[in-house]
């Protein structure tokens, strides 16, 4: 079902336009009482507010009477509009990778992807808005969110997931976070802003398990969205330590490494609630974050931790930006753990369990003795108690 769009700035205080025209990369309005609002246009397609030359007590005023919106609007849609607004005299220009339509009192950003509406006037053409209203409705994609987010400033990003989830929260992270929460959804893919948590080392012989979060916000999607993060399990182990080092320049994140010493027969799952538990609760902490992510392994109890925040787990759950993160931070911290154990011992020590392991256990074995090798191994697995009963 389509949402209604909502365009009537005649409930807001009213602002009257004393004059309007272009400046140099943007727009300028002389507003009674007010003073001068200027917009820009940058060439990467996004836009800045200034208020500037506006009165400061009257600068929290204007912000509250500007009627800025976010929707979606397909390319039919847009052209449409921009039709109806050459009718009644207005402009259409691009700027960088957004087009801009604009009319007394209305100024319409497309980025091909999302609309930004700035009202600043409730005399707009009924009939631009009927437009409006007909070809635009609410976003529900929240990764389309993210990338027109990522290029405007705080304070201008506050302000537009304020917007969406109709909330008066004082951060944009937040406020996107209420708006995700009342959406419903289902596939981790979208739910970010986000923790993220996953573990590494639990299917290798040798080494312990370790478990990360990782917090994925607007700051942070706007650098990782280009480096191709993935769940650990498909990239390379070099790619992985170059990823590592980029997401722990970008990102708040928690490690907890469970060594193989303390793994206990039978408790594992129990030892993993407990470690994601005090990772995910570090970063909410950390970060106040309304949502965390996992990688769900069987947990009986992670998910109804707390009321709020929500947490989430998924099957597959690193289709989640922020648990292909966690799933990298820990892999690393993983691989970065059996190399020292490589030179501690001037042995090869060998991810997985397959051949390959068995072969440098029994070497392992050959040369530091049983009891060395219970420190280092999972001796729970099958392979190992067989080596060891021999």
């Amino acid at each position: 079902m389509k949402d209604p769009i909502n365009l009537d700035a005649s409930k807001q205080q009213e602002l009257i336009i004393e004059e309007e025209k272009v400046i140099q990369n943007g727009l300028q309005y002389r507003i009674k009482d007010f003073g001068y609002l200027r917009i820009y246009f940058k060439k990467d397609g996004s836009v800045s507010i200034d208020t500037s030359q506006i009165k400061s007590t009257s600068e929290s005023n204007i912000l509250k009477a500007l009627n800025l919106s976010v929707y979606t609007i397909d390319k039919s849609g847009w052209e449409e509009i921009k039709e109806t607004i050459k009718m009644y005299s207005g402009q259409v220009f691009s700027v960088g990778k957004a087009e801009v339509a604009k009319v007394t009192g209305l100024t319409l950003i497309y980025d091909g992807n999302l609309l930004e509406i700035l009202q600043l006037s409730s005399k707009v053409p009924k009939d631009i808005l009927r437009k409006l209203e007909k070809n635009s409705q609410l976003p529900t994609d929240t990764l389309r969110i993210l990338e027109f987010l990522r290029n405007v400033d705080e304070e201008r990003a506050l302000n537009i997931t304020r917007k969406l989830c109709g909330c008066d929260e004082k951060a944009p992270d937040r406020a996107l976070q209420r708006w995700l929460l009342a959406q419903k959804v289902v596939d981790p893919k979208y739910i970010l802003p986000a923790v993220g948590s996953d573990e590494a080392g639990k299917g290798d012989l040798f080494g312990p398990i370790v478990v990360a979060a990782v917090y994925v916000g607007i700051k942070q999607y706007s650098e990782l969205s280009k480096l191709g993060i993935r769940d650990s399990k498909s990239i390379s182990d070099k790619r992985i330590l170059q990823l590592a080092q980029d997401i722990r320049r970008v990102c708040p994140y928690a490690i907890r490494v469970i060594e193989p010493t303390n793994l206990k027969k039978g408790e594992m799952n129990r030892q993993l609630e407990e470690a994601h538990l005090e990772c995910i609760s570090q970063m909410i902490k950390q970060t106040n974050s309304l949502i965390a992510v996992f990688d769900d392994f069987g947990s009986k109890h992670l998910a109804t931790a707390f009321t709020e925040p929500k947490i989430f787990g998924f099957k597959n759950g690193e289709r989640n930006l922020a648990v292909a993160c966690a799933s990298v931070v820990a892999r690393a911290e993983f691989l970065g753990y059996l190399q020292n154990l490589s030179e501690r011992y001037n042995l090869s020590i060998p991810t997985g369990s397959g051949e390959k392991a068995n072969k440098a256990a029994r070497t392992f074995i050959d040369k530091f003795g049983k009891e060395e090798f219970r420190k280092i191994a999972k001796v729970n697995f099958s392979n190992a108690r067989k080596l060891l009963s021999n």
